[in-house]
């Protein structure tokens, strides 16, 4: 069972602090949703727990391993097997095709291409039209369409965590309630679930809220 202990935590830019002294720890089974103003460090603290960036203070374990102690490698590891991320800018490649973006992390992982791409497009089909599928070109769809992707990708792949910043701000009322479905799945499967929102329906299935 996977566990994340963050301790006294802070993160400077340019000067200025934006998490300061951030202690909590997230076990496995249970859905987190962090809240607050704009502004407050939520992105900056979903970034730090996805090994994203690195803290100016302060110490994140996994399970008894310290993320200071670990190397380039490692965190890569990390990242790629461990972490399923959703990112409110959605974070895709834009130089590869829609099934290469969600395939990514199987691809990283080592997985053939041709299976990884067969995988890519099934979980696609769950959340995209069937028309942008198939060697689809990211500049060529909607920003709705982008948020579903980054959150097919997120679900692409068994991980020991699922952080996502602001997952639902993109997308309709169905695939709100699919995104939900899929998380108290994923949390009933073990799954460490972290998210930001201010979305409702989110807030609604958290089995802890953190305030910033």
């Amino acid at each position: 069972m996977a566990r994340l202990e963050v301790k006294n935590l802070c993160f400077k830019r340019y000067g200025r602090e934006i998490i300061n002294n951030f202690s909590f720890i997230f076990e496995s089974g249970k859905i987190y949703v962090i809240n607050g103003s704009s502004g407050v460090g939520k992105t900056t603290l979903l970034n730090l727990l996805a090994m994203r960036c690195r803290p100016t203070s302060g110490d994140i374990f996994l399970n008894s391993d310290n993320f200071s102690t670990l190397s380039r490698q490692e965190v890569k590891e990390y990242r790629c097997r461990k972490v399923a991320y959703i990112a409110q800018d959605f974070d895709l490649i834009p130089e590869i095709t829609i099934e290469e973006n969600c395939a990514l992390s199987l691809l990283i992982q080592g997985v053939k291409r041709k299976e990884a791409i067969k995988h890519s497009e099934k979980v696609l089909r769950k959340w995209l039209n069937e028309e942008v599928i198939g060697g689809g070109n990211i500049n060529k769809i909607s920003g709705g369409q982008k948020q579903r992707l980054s959150i097919a990708r997120a679900f692409s792949f068994s991980s020991e965590f699922i952080i996502g910043d602001e997952p639902s701000s993109n997308i309709d009322n169905k695939n709100c309630i699919k995104l939900v479905k899929e998380l108290i799945d994923k949390r009933n499967n073990g799954t460490c679930v972290i998210l930001s929102s201010h979305d409702q329906r989110l807030l609604n299935i958290a089995d802890e809220l953190i305030s910033l």
